[in-house]
């Protein structure tokens, strides 16, 4: 179910009402997903929220559309700006990465492609020598999507906005886990445009990509949310590379509603009874 603005949300009240602190939750299917609208991450951090500081003075809209990259996200902030936040929270990547980083990356020159096709083990066990080295990366990185997560953040900044970007979580598979191993080298190939890569070399990509948004947000004065960094779970937390079960969004819930929460606290929006229950948990 959609509201009056196309998104998977309750409808959005314009003008926002006095003393509504909005958060706009920004990105594709990560953001989107959830079995109902009511249990999608931005719903239930919503509700965490409230409960925590005791307040019905938050509201917290899922904007994320299935697909998008950072690229359009960048063409739409000023719909997202539309809705009155005060803060846009932005948790996107994979897209960027395989949609729309994979195919250039692999089309590169690359002395070792000749010597990994001729071996499937030797393609396993150096598989990321299939895409370019990581100065290589870095410097695509930051001269595309981080280009785009700038620009976003000097819109928002002109609106009086505030900007805050999550880390992009993946499942941590440990060594032993050969079955949700060779499914992620499936999906990552299949859905992905994985081509030649294994799910160990993705993981890999996406730890340098988190290194690079975090440096990007220190330069920027942009809040860097570290979710991958918490986030230490497997195949019981994730449905493919990316997307997550319930327990897996209310984990990831839990790692981001903490930092809202201290945020929202230093706001002034201070919980009022004293020994009340940490909605998250020990998320962080």
């Amino acid at each position: 179910i959609t509201n009056n603005y196309g998104f998977r949300d309750d409808d959005v009240v314009l003008p926002k009402p006095p003393g509504v602190f909005r958060i706009v939750c920004v990105g594709g299917s990560t953001t989107e997903e959830g079995n109902d609208n009511a249990s999608t991450y931005p719903n239930i951090m919503e509700r965490k929220l409230q409960e925590w500081l005791n307040t019905d003075r938050i509201d917290v809209v899922n904007a994320g559309l299935c697909g998008l990259t950072s690229y359009t996200e960048r063409r739409r902030i000023n719909d997202y700006l539309e809705l009155e936040p005060d803060l846009i929270l932005y948790y996107n990547a994979v897209n960027d990465v395989c949609h729309k980083h994979f195919p250039p990356w692999l089309a590169a020159p690359n002395p070792w492609r000749g010597v990994l096709d001729r071996s499937r083990l030797l393609r396993r066990i150096f598989n990321r020598r299939l895409l370019p080295p990581d100065d290589y990366l870095v410097s695509f990185i930051n001269a595309t999507t981080m280009r785009n997560l700038r620009a976003m953040a000097v819109a928002a900044r002109e609106r009086n906005v505030r900007m805050a970007v999550c880390s992009f979580a993946y499942p941590t598979l440990s060594w032993h886990d050969f079955r949700a191993r060779r499914y992620c080298d499936v999906n990552l190939r299949e859905v992905w445009h994985g081509g030649p890569l294994y799910f160990a070399a993705y993981r890999q990509i996406m730890a340098l990509y988190n290194r690079v948004l975090k440096r990007m947000c220190e330069e920027e004065g942009i809040l860097y949310v570290p979710v991958a960094e918490h986030f230490i779970a497997g195949d019981d937390h994730f449905f493919d590379i990316c997307h997550m079960t319930p327990v897996g969004l209310e984990l990831k819930t839990n790692i981001i509603g903490a930092y809202m929460r201290d945020l929202l606290v230093g706001e002034g929006f201070a919980k009022n009874v004293s020994d009340s229950r940490d909605a998250f948990g020990s998320g962080r």
